[in-house]
């Protein structure tokens, strides 16, 4: 557990520090953005090793729910708000991995 809460913080991490650079060089902003695709890319592995290490949680599972629906509704919808969801995702499964009892 404790690796998947260390992973989960750099995977945070990188892109919120790129963000903040941007106000020093605007092509931070740029790499940061990008960084984020990435950073939700190890996100969803870091929920599927959850998911091997826990795999009676409920939350984990809504949180997979989520993540299908997030691709569902952004292929099916031009609902605008659609991009908060990731967001939401993120911390979602933050604050799962880091109440978790037992890590």
């Amino acid at each position: 557990m404790r690796t998947l809460r260390i992973a989960n913080s750099i995977a945070i991490g990188i892109p919120l520090l790129l963000c903040l650079l941007g106000f020093v060089d605007e092509d931070f902003f740029i790499i940061g953005m990008i960084s984020s695709v990435l950073t939700g890319f190890l996100q969803l592995l870091i929920g599927i090793l959850y998911l091997f290490d826990y795999p009676k949680s409920i939350a984990i599972k809504v949180y997979f729910i989520a993540t299908a629906s997030f691709f569902l509704l952004w292929r099916c919808t031009s609902f605008e708000w659609i991009w908060i969801l990731p967001v939401l995702l993120c911390i979602y499964l933050s604050a799962i991995i880091y109440t978790t009892k037992n890590g």
